[in-house]
């Protein structure tokens, strides 16, 4: 009888640490019974670029915690790395150059869905500089040079071939080279390349210590104010977790109308990107930040990406944007 009665004892005790362990153990159980959140842990990749200002401005203002939301930047080398890194469940959300996730989508190998439209392009984020004692005076002595672009499939070709067919010159006849962003300044100084497609605080830093003048600025004509990048998840993730990204969407949106207080944006930037004065961050151009997802403006991406044979099939952007939480 005794071994029996202690039987029965260790089994309830056993029931009851499991009945606890329930209720405080298991956090997506718990998170979800806490606030109505699937998850309340989100990791997030970022890069350390002027882009994502308004990421920062939300977890430096308690945004994702006013949320229930424990943010944890993960710093990328690129927006490729998120992609990668969504289908392998590194990241729950990442930043991406919109090229790039629609590139990826139109491949079938990946579904993205759009959290948040992060960054729209402006007149001088993305020119083309070339140095002052340079022969390249204008967009036509461009013909037959090594231009460097951060990557050959993406942003940089998009841009860059529409403002040369704007500007009357065909962008075949560019030689575009893959340069990362920070050694572009250095290169076009040593003579690798004859020019550099290039964007900010780089294009700063090259006019102020290099001399370095600009060609042709390929935020303009068809690509004026065109949608740059934003946060994405996997359609999967969309799928499981849809309350823990609407309250993601609802932190990025007060930050992302924050961000448009210039002032905000100088102060945040020298936090996470080291190589930003604040001297720098008040003088670098600084596109827009939108806060809404807007298919029409969105739309203008994959259409010009079509027309200069990025991808081959059109692509409804309505299939790709996670619908807004108010």
């Amino acid at each position: 009888m005794g071994i029996r009665r202690w039987a029965c004892a260790a089994f309830g005790i056993a029931i009851a640490a499991s009945v606890i362990s329930g209720c405080g153990g298991g956090s997506d159980d718990t998170e979800k019974s806490a606030n109505g959140l699937e998850k309340t842990e989100l990791k997030v990749g970022t890069l350390p670029i002027v882009d994502d200002a308004p990421f920062y401005l939300a977890l430096k203002n308690g945004y994702f915690k006013a949320e229930g939301l424990k943010v944890t930047p993960m710093t990328l080398a690129n927006g490729e790395e998120g992609i990668t890194r969504l289908q392998s469940g590194g990241v729950d959300v990442a930043w991406s150059s919109y090229p790039n996730a629609i590139m990826a989508t139109d491949s079938g190998k990946v579904q993205l869905r759009i959290v948040v439209d992060g960054y729209t392009a402006t007149k001088h984020l993305f020119p083309v500089l070339a140095m002052p004692k340079s022969k390249i005076k204008k967009p036509a002595d461009l013909a037959g040079k090594k231009v460097s672009v951060n990557g050959l499939k993406g942003l940089g070709p998009l841009l860059l071939s529409s403002a040369l067919k704007t500007a009357g010159v065909d962008p075949k006849s560019v030689h575009m080279v893959a340069t990362p962003f920070p050694q572009m300044p250095a290169q076009l100084q040593s003579g690798a390349i004859d020019a550099a497609w290039i964007t900010e605080p780089f294009v700063t830093q090259a006019s102020q210590k290099l001399g370095a003048t600009e060609i042709i600025d390929t935020a303009t004509g068809p690509a004026d104010g065109l949608p740059i990048a934003g946060f994405v998840a996997s359609g999967a993730g969309a799928k499981k977790y849809p309350k823990a990204l609407a309250a993601f969407q609802r932190a990025m949106a007060k930050a992302q109308a924050l961000a448009t207080n210039r002032a905000q944006v100088e102060q945040i930037l020298p936090t996470y990107i080291k190589t930003i004065t604040p001297q720098v961050a008040s003088t670098i151009t600084i596109g827009s930040y939108p806060t809404s997802l807007n298919k029409a403006r969105l739309q203008r991406v994959p259409d010009l990406m079509q027309e200069f044979g990025l991808i081959q099939n059109h692509l409804d952007m309505q299939t790709m944007l996670l619908s807004q939480s108010q």
